[in-house]
């Protein structure tokens, strides 16, 4: 054996090393020995009574701008009450225990009276409704978790100078099913009650603001069709973990921008694991990935023109009114407005949609983009498609009868008044200096020539000296000036013409 007889020699430093190495070969041994043998009940009683819990954390949505960089939509903070049921733990054993004691008084003095009565013993099937069972210790719990919880529930409404109730239903599903998470108390809160809540130094035990980012309107029903609506949807997108043990509130667009967009408005969501007991209450939590805010859109809407045409639309009969204003930069093509009537408030689907707010929208089909989904006809405004496309397509050679008609000098037209009607001035009527020239190849012509010697009257065109004026319809088979087209009313003192 090399190594013991180099040990027998009298070399000190080789000892030295060889005691050194053997000891630390003893330490580990002692390690290792430690933890798997005497640790070994303590670490199998711990990761039995931990586990992690997965949430998803929601992005910050995007804004929506118009074109001079004004909020259309946004996120703001939103400061809400929250309660931890983990730091109420300890409190929560201590009531159960009280009325856990006091329930076995009351079912051992009420097994005595039975037996009282009866002079004997009960059997062990007559013992069996004065028994502390399972049941009783699962309402009894229960019951203490409410008492608890109202108690805290009394602290804040104090503090908030505002009367405030526990929801008993909506506490025991959080309970049993989002334990991990806190529980909100009170949602939504104004400056005033969040200067009450932290106006005094301590908080009561197990309450705590939380901070969310929620979606606003700043200008509640202006552009709401263009801009769409969300709903909640806490679901993963394309690229995102899908399992996860808890989902923090979502939404996403259904209509509009906000569907159009919602890609790139709604970012990316973020991870945490929460380490919970066997309870299910909350140890630690660690943020896996932190989630990533949405980009930002910015329209060609300018909110100006925007609230402008809403106003002058809504004006017609109040916000009942049915109708569409579309304004358009003619040099860029670019929407300025677009308007829609009735219309809605978008922070209605965030906040919750009332029962009389949803009749109110189905009764006025509000969420109908009258501007972009209604008929309508197509009026004057088509004319200019037809011009476009004669000019895209060649127009043909002119004409002696075109030439003619182009250097025809027509009347002036007519103007219409405030109520809607023509108002032809004399002249159209009565002078035969109004009178042009018959285009070439027509068969009759509408004039108000008294004589076939007047400047410009065709010969065997004028109209009867005895016959009054007419202005109206043109007769029968005549060619029919502008003015004519401008308004089937007859002037005052005239009559139409056969």
């Amino acid at each position: 054996m090399f190594i013991f007889d180099q040990l027998r020699t009298d070399d000190a430093h080789l000892r030295a090393v060889a005691v050194t190495v053997l000891a630390g070969l003893g330490i580990l041994l002692g390690g290792l020995w430690w933890v798997q043998v005497v640790s070994a009940d303590e670490y199998r009683t711990r990761l039995e009574r931990q586990s992690f819990r997965t949430v998803r954390i929601p992005a910050v949505r995007g804004q929506i701008l118009d074109r001079n960089g004004r909020a259309l939509a946004e996120s703001r903070p939103t400061y809400n009450i929250s309660l931890y049921c983990e730091e109420l733990h300890d409190t929560f054993d201590a009531v159960y225990a009280e009325k856990a004691t006091r329930a076995r008084a009351t079912l051992k003095l009420a097994l005595q009276e039975r037996e009282n009565q009866l002079h004997r013993k009960l059997t062990k099937a007559e013992r069996r409704p004065f028994l502390f069972t399972a049941a009783h210790r699962n309402a009894l719990r229960r019951e203490a978790r409410c008492e608890v919880a109202s108690n805290v529930v009394a602290q804040v409404s104090q503090r908030l100078r505002q009367p405030l109730s526990l929801a008993v239903t909506n506490f025991e599903q959080h309970y049993q099913k989002r334990l991990a998470l806190p529980y909100p108390l009170l949602t939504d809160l104004t400056p005033a009650q969040i200067a009450r809540f932290e106006e005094q130094s301590t908080s009561p035990l197990g309450v705590d603001l939380e901070i969310l980012p929620t979606r606003c309107y700043p200008y509640g029903t202006t552009a709401t069709h263009a801009l769409g609506h969300l709903l909640r949807d806490d679901s993963s997108v394309e690229g995102e973990e899908a399992f996860f043990s808890y989902r923090l509130p979502d939404y996403r667009g259904v209509v509009g921008i906000e569907y159009g967009f919602d890609k790139e408005l709604r970012g990316v969501a973020g991870a945490k694991s929460v380490l919970v007991n066997n309870v299910g209450y909350r140890q630690t939590e660690n943020i896996w990935s932190p989630a990533a805010p949405g980009r930002n859109v910015v329209l060609t809407l300018d909110l100006a023109v925007q609230q402008a045409a809403e106003r002058a639309l809504q004006g017609v009969a109040g916000s009942a009114t049915r109708g569409a204003v579309v304004v358009m930069d003619v040099w860029t093509g670019d929407l300025l407005a677009l308007v829609s009537s009735p219309t809605l408030d978008p922070n209605w689907y965030v906040r919750g949609i009332t029962h009389e707010q949803w009749r109110r929208i189905t009764e006025l089909n509000a969420e109908k983009n009258r501007a972009t989904f209604e008929n309508y006809m197509p009026g004057s405004v088509f004319k200019t498609v037809v011009g476009m496309a004669a000019l895209e397509s060649g127009l043909p050679k002119a004409t002696n009868a075109s030439a003619n008609a182009r250097s025809r000098t027509w009347p002036r037209p007519a103007t219409i008044t405030s109520a809607g009607h023509s108002n032809f001035p004399a002249t159209l009527i009565s002078s035969p200096a109004a009178c042009g020239p018959a285009p070439s190849g027509s068969s009759a012509w509408a004039s108000g020539c008294t004589s076939a010697s007047a400047p410009g009257c065709p010969r065997g065109r004028m109209r009867p000296a005895s016959s009054p004026a007419c202005s109206g319809s043109a007769p029968t088979g005549a060619m029919a000036t502008p003015a004519t087209y401008a308004s089937g009313r007859t002037r005052s003192g005239s009559r139409p013409c056969k």
